[in-house]
């Protein structure tokens, strides 16, 4: 039986606006070049800020974050860009 995932306990308000961003479209599938090209930024710095949110949250990639984001219902903050 696998392990049941066990997420950072870092509350939402610890994440950036940028990184709440690039987390809500990467919860819609986005890659990472779309979602650049819809913030206005590079991919590089799209890869940047993954990697900084992988970090707060404890996940190891972009399936686990989408799971940190589901769990923590990140689309209550409708209000970010």
């Amino acid at each position: 039986m696998p392990k049941e995932q066990q997420f950072a306990q870092e509350p939402v308000s610890s994440l950036s606006p940028r990184e709440l961003a690039i987390l809500r479209r990467l919860t819609t599938g986005a890659t990472s070049k779309d979602i650049a090209r819809n913030l206005g930024i590079t991919e590089a710095a799209v890869q940047i800020h993954l990697k900084t949110l992988f970090q707060k949250i404890g996940a190891r990639d972009r399936t686990e974050a989408e799971l940190w984001a589901l769990h923590y219902d990140i689309r209550l903050f409708n209000h970010l860009p």
